[in-house]
């Protein structure tokens, strides 16, 4: 299952917790009314789906070799290269995802990432040194020019529904 969950989130947690190791060169697609609600509709069938098919996309090795060199190096490129399989096309295909699906992924994960730091910045403002207020700022900065306003303002709105789904726990 982990490796389906990496397939199909790609960024997941990674992107909220390590904002800042992200390139400018990844793909961002805005959001329309009904992205994000349909994301959260989506993900869980999505993610079971891809479990299904795990070991046909896993028949040579191929996609534990991935998950391990993105764990390794955390470079996309071939993890992204597994939304072209067949297998995987279906799957979007079957929940009415199209080849956007990544960038409308990356836009609500990256945004996300932004509404937490900025929530763990308020809530922690007392704890942190002025080095750690700073570096949070630059990967908030980072992470926050990426994300039109209007997607932004839609993954606000649906933000503590999006947490749970990537357990990302607000205490």
């Amino acid at each position: 299952m982990k490796a389906i969950k990496l397939l199909f989130t790609a960024l997941g947690l990674g992107i909220a917790l390590q904002l800042s190791a992200q390139s400018d060169e990844e793909e961002y697609a805005a959001l329309v009314s009904g992205d994000v609600d349909k994301f959260l509709e989506t993900f869980q069938p999505m993610t079971e789906d891809f479990e299904v098919i795990k070991d046909k996309l896993n028949e040579n090795g191929e996609l534990d070799e991935t998950q391990a060199a993105y764990n390794e190096t955390g470079d996309m490129s071939e993890l992204r290269a597994l939304y072209n399989e067949p297998e995987v096309k279906a799957v979007f295909a079957k929940y009415g995802w199209d080849e956007q699906y990544y960038g409308k992924m990356q836009t609500i994960v990256t945004g996300l990432g932004v509404v937490y730091l900025e929530k763990e910045m308020e809530k922690r403002a007392d704890e942190l040194t002025a080095e750690e207020k700073a570096m949070m700022q630059r990967m908030y900065d980072n992470q926050e020019k990426k994300v039109d306003d209007a997607s932004l303002s839609m993954i606000e709105a649906k933000a503590d529904e999006l947490m749970v789904l990537f357990e990302m726990n607000q205490e």
